[in-house]
């Protein structure tokens, strides 16, 4: 399925338990291209369209926002050098 040119799909599963679950699925590359974020997930399509035009409508708002939690990763990492790196 498409919106505003995003690609996102509806899936059904069955828990552990034996439920059955289901969600709205984004993880358009184009879309979360240059953010940390691989997919989201919401509970209603009405949900995933709001998702969708928040990233599209305020894009530099998500990068400015991955650009700062990549500074505070790095100044972390500077700052406590005998952490793992990975």
């Amino acid at each position: 399925m498409k919106y505003r040119d995003v690609e996102y799909n509806y899936q059904e599963w069955t828990t552990y338990r034996g439920e059955k679950a289901s969600c709205w699925n984004c993880s358009d590359k184009s879309l979360l291209k240059n953010t940390d974020t691989v997919s989201f997930p919401t509970q209603t399509q009405d949900e995933m369209f709001k998702r969708i035009d928040d990233y599209i409508d305020n894009r530099s708002k998500h990068l400015e926002m991955q650009e700062l939690n990549n500074r505070a990763c790095t100044e972390f990492y500077n700052n406590n050098p005998n952490l793992p790196k990975d």
